[in-house]
């Protein structure tokens, strides 16, 4: 049978058993309903606390397209839950995952609210809708685990990896108009680079094209130009995520503009989250096999 306590608190490393939903030795099902749900209530009222302070300020979504770059994997909601409540975690992992990996959680440590889907459910208009659940992570740096350092790969591994997986031919011009350092072509289908940049200068341009391809997703009516701060703050959180410094790509004006709706700014949010993501998954598709192959020739080397 399943669990039905909540692992809360930790303890020297140990976890508490709540038995507050218990009474005369029966579980108290209403009890751990309303728990729940007033737990759903406080994660969600924190994502839109999150969003109001990542929108009004360019240097706060400067500071959350920082915690995105660590957090590929995490959605946009939950990412926004990490920022608001521990902007400089690295790592996170429930207590059993930390457990298992032979690490305990430190004495009086609070965890990190995030949500995780649960059930499916008919709505009534007869759509189907998935319940999420609250669920308690903790940093490495709350944990005895020693923090790691992940050395990136040379700019010029990461620069083929940009251009091995691209969507479209990548060709180096010996001139673009007006300085460009690279531009993507909608009629050739290609994204041409300009010839005598810097490495760094190559990764941060290929990236904003990237983003623009990606966030386009083959749309007819897709414009730049409206679209170009969602593309800059995408190629950022590649730049961060990579350690190129993303110089020229910072946010300049608030994300929240007009009579935007939050709802309206967390689904920039998510397509900034989607553009980037994508870029990363084509980028490690080389890169993973890069290291396969170094691994393997490190395990010949040393027969």
């Amino acid at each position: 049978m399943d669990d039905i306590y909540t692992t809360i608190e930790q303890a020297a490393g140990t976890p508490i058993k709540d038995d507050s939903f218990v009474a005369d030795g029966e579980f108290d099902k209403e009890a751990w309903a309303a728990k729940k749900q007033s737990e759903r209530e406080a994660a969600f009222a924190m994502i839109e606390q999150a969003t109001e302070r990542v929108s009004a300020s360019p240097e706060v979504f400067r500071e959350f397209l920082d915690t995105m770059a660590r957090f590929p994997n995490y959605s946009e909601s939950n990412t926004l839950l990490i920022f608001e409540q521990n902007p400089g975690a690295t790592r996170v992992a429930d207590y059993e995952a930390w457990k298992r990996m032979g690490e305990g959680v430190k004495r009086g440590e609070s965890g990190i609210t995030i949500l995780e889907p649960g059930d499916e459910y008919t709505r009534e208009d007869g759509s189907i809708g998935v319940s999420y659940n609250t669920k308690k992570v903790f940093d490495v740096a709350q944990t005895t685990s020693r923090q790691r350092i992940t050395r990136q790969p040379d700019e010029r591994s990461l620069i083929k990896a940009l251009v091995a997986n691209s969507p479209v031919p990548v060709q180096a011009v010996d001139t673009l108009e007006g300085g460009t350092h690279a531009v993507y072509s909608k009629d050739n289908n290609t994204i041409a680079v300009a010839r005598g940049l810097e490495g760094a200068e190559i990764f941060r341009a290929l990236s904003l094209e990237l983003s623009h391809i990606y966030l386009a997703d083959n749309d007819s009516f897709y414009d730049r130009v409206v679209n170009d701060r969602c593309a800059r703050a995408s190629a950022y959180v590649v730049c961060k995520r990579f350690g190129v410094e993303p110089h020229g790509l910072e946010p300049k004006g608030a994300l929240r503009t007009g009579e935007q709706s939050l709802q309206e700014v967390r689904e920039e949010i998510g397509g900034i989250r989607g553009a980037s993501k994508d870029i990363t998954k084509q980028m490690n598709k080389t890169l993973d096999a890069n290291k396969s192959r170094a691994n393997e020739r490190g395990g010949r080397d040393g027969r």
